[in-house]
């Protein structure tokens, strides 16, 4: 997540560390599905929408991506709450077992900081192809040029999971940014993946594997085909309706976007994603009340994915109920000790409460997320003065 640059309001004398809007907490790139879900039988939570002059913050995001998906590891709920070290430590113990690793390295931050890319670099040579593979979809929360880096070796790796993995993370690197010789090799890895695909061909979410790598590609007419293909197969595979949903919406259609998502909750009334989808178009379409009972549902139905939790308190947060908004960031926070969303966003909203003392064990974590980020230790020295 960036912060905005501005500084927020005076604590004790100094100013607080600059605060989440909903327009940075929506600004997520989307995943591509891995595995199918069922929809998950869990009561609907009863959300109430907040108004007022606040809510017009809420329309920042109007140009943010519709979702961001979830990528799912076994045992990364409990793994994540009970565990007392950085994610990226977890993942280069060698002590560990390589399931261990691996969902350690599926829950390191996405971004391109020395201490995450030595993480993922380390993972990406491990012995055990779990392991490489979660550090391949990790990947794409990197750069394009750092992606290119890290991931075109692994489009050889010996393992063809690892492979299909690479094909997937390196598809929307742009083409210009290419060597002729590594692009050769992607092309090859990429009708292994076309192929693999295609023995699945009468399933969803082989078509909307599919789908994902023709709209990559800039094959958008395709990638719509392949969607609507696997809707047909599977209605319950929320995935599908997703990734239509944000195919009609790059295209410039909000309302159609709209429309594809209430589709989609017909068979599937308890997706999480699928009504967390629907609060961000209903933001970008200002409308703001129902926008937020839509975050919350999606929330409330899926407390495991700390991502909801988050965009969710900022907007309560936004919409003219910061006290709710930090307290929602605090409870996921119990869950997600280490979530480097919800840490920044709990350290801004209680800074700006006045509450020093979580602000700076929200900062201190952050800390030992990223050392070698200097604007995070200052913000703790600022807080511990």
């Amino acid at each position: 997540m960036r912060l905005l640059p501005h500084a927020g309001p005076e604590l004790h004398g100094r100013r607080c560390p600059p605060r989440p809007q909903l327009q940075q907490a929506t600004a997520r790139p989307l995943r591509q599905p891995r595995h199918a879900e069922r929809p998950r039988r869990v009561p609907p939570g009863q959300v109430s929408g907040l108004g007022g002059s606040a809510a017009r913050r809420l329309v920042r995001s109007a140009r943010q991506p519709a979702v961001a998906l979830r990528s799912r590891h076994p045992g990364r709920t409990g793994w994540r709450a009970g565990s007392r070290r950085p994610p990226d430590v977890h993942a280069q113990d060698t002590a560990s077992t390589a399931i261990r690793r691996a969902t350690a390295v599926s829950l390191m931050p996405a971004n391109s900081g020395a201490r995450t890319l030595s993480a993922l670099q380390t993972a990406l040579g491990d012995t055990s192809q779990f392991v490489r593979r979660a550090a391949v979809e990790a990947i794409e929360g990197v750069s394009p040029d750092m992606r290119l880096r890290m991931g075109v070796p692994m489009l050889s790796d010996p393992s063809r999971a690892v492979r299909l993995a690479a094909v997937s993370a390196l598809a929307s690197v742009p083409g210009a940014q290419w060597t002729p010789e590594d692009r050769q090799t992607f092309e090859t890895a990429a009708a292994e993946y076309s192929q693999s695909q295609m023995v699945n061909a009468d399933r969803a979410e082989a078509r909307t594997n599919l789908g994902n790598l023709a709209r990559d590609l800039g094959q958008l007419d395709a990638a719509e085909t392949e969607f609507r293909t696997a809707i047909r197969l599977w209605p319950e595979f929320t995935s599908a309706w997703i990734q239509l949903a944000e195919l009609a919406r790059a295209r410039g259609g909000e309302r159609v976007t709209d429309s594809i998502l209430r589709t989609g909750l017909v068979p599937n009334p308890e997706s999480a994603d699928l009504h967390h989808a629907l609060g961000l178009s209903l933001v970008r379409q200002r409308r703001t009340v129902e926008a937020v009972a839509e975050l919350g549902t999606a929330a409330r139905l899926s407390p495991e994915f700390a991502r909801y939790a988050f965009v969710y308190g900022v907007a309560v947060h936004d919409t003219g109920d910061p006290a709710r908004g930090l307290a929602i960031l605090e409870a996921a926070l119990r869950q997600h000790p280490w979530d480097r969303d919800l840490l920044q966003g709990v350290m801004s909203f209680a800074a700006e409460a006045g509450d020093r003392a979580s602000a700076v064990e929200a900062a201190r974590r952050l800390v030992d997320l990223a050392p070698d980020d200097p604007n995070l230790r200052q913000q703790l020295q600022a807080l511990q003065r």
